[in-house]
C-alpha cells in the first residue's frame, strides 16, 4: 500500500510512468495539456486507477524495456492511499486476453481488474 500526502506531485505528464496506481482512499487531480493550449482536468477517487500507459506498453510487440511516458500530470488532492504495481509487475501479471473482436474497450478496465487479482495469486 502506497500512502500519499496532500498536495504531493505523483507524476508529471511526459515523465516515464513507472507503476499503475489503484486508488483506495482519497482523491487525485489527473490533468492533461490539449494541443488548443487548454488543460483538461479530471478527479480520480477510490476505485479508479492511473498509469493505464502500462497496459498499451506490456502488449506492445516488439516489447521495449524503455517505459511508456505520462500522458498526464497526477496530483494529490488529499491524503491518498493506493495499491501500486510496478511496470514489471504489470507486464509480468498473467491477464485475461482472449476478447471478441469489437470489444478492444473493455480491454484496459478487464486488465485493470485483472492485474490485482493476479498478483495476489502469484
Amino acid at each position: 500500500m502506497i500512502s500519499v500526502f496532500k498536495l504531493e506531485q505523483i507524476v508529471r505528464e511526459g515523465d516515464p510512468v513507472r507503476r499503475m496506481l489503484f486508488i483506495v482512499r482519497g482523491h487525485l487531480q489527473s490533468s492533461q495539456a490539449l494541443r488548443t493550449g487548454a488543460t483538461s482536468q479530471c478527479t480520480l477517487g477510490p476505485g479508479n486507477f492511473s498509469g493505464d500507459e502500462l497496459l498499451s506498453w506490456c502488449l506492445r510487440r516488439p516489447f521495449l524495456e524503455r517505459l511508456p511516458a505520462s500522458s498526464s500530470t497526477l496530483a494529490t488532492l488529499e491524503s491518498t492511499e493506493a495499491a501500486g504495481r510496478r511496470g514489471r509487475q504489470v507486464r509480468d501479471a498473467p491477464l485475461p486476453l482472449h476478447l471478441h473482436p469489437g470489444a478492444e474497450g473493455l480491454l484496459w478496465p478487464t486488465m485493470a481488474r485483472a492485474i490485482p487479482k493476479a498478483q495476489r495469486n502469484f
